[in-house]
């Protein structure tokens, strides 16, 4: 906000924007947990993504290393 100056005051001088709080991801809600040791509400389809993760991981490093035979 740039100050408006009339004769004697300057108005919005010292003007702040109000705080605004912190909107956290499902993501970094669930590692805060973790850092704290909160119970973590573990989720079916966050577990399926994990595995998901590794099958396809795995899947592929093999494939990888049968290549290079």
């Amino acid at each position: 906000m740039t100050p408006y100056k009339t004769d004697k005051v300057t108005i919005g001088k010292n003007y702040q924007e109000p705080f605004k709080p912190v909107q956290f991801t499902k993501d970094e809600e669930f590692i805060q947990d973790l850092l704290l040791e909160n119970k973590v509400k573990v989720k079916v389809s966050d577990t399926f993504e994990l595995v998901a993760c590794y099958i396809v991981l795995i899947f592929t490093f093999s494939i990888l290393v049968w290549g290079f035979r």
